[in-house]
């Protein structure tokens, strides 16, 4: 499948990746229009606070 990657702030890429295998309790839905919201672009600029808190790095798949 292909995901929008982050790969460093102000890098990204459309990338061929690993489709997601659902365990007991989820489900997997395709998408087919998404949008970006105020924390997909601070992941982008490298400005949220996850990241230079540690919580999250590069490269990361942004949505909800």
């Amino acid at each position: 499948m292909r995901a929008f990657v982050i790969t460093a702030p102000g890098q990204a890429s459309v990338q061929d990746v690993e489709p997601p295998v659902a365990t007991p309790g989820d489900v997997i839905v395709t998408v087919r229009r998404a949008g970006i919201c105020g924390t997909d672009a601070e992941l982008f600029s490298g400005q949220m606070e996850y990241v230079s808190d540690g919580l999250t790095s590069y490269p990361v798949r942004i949505g909800h």
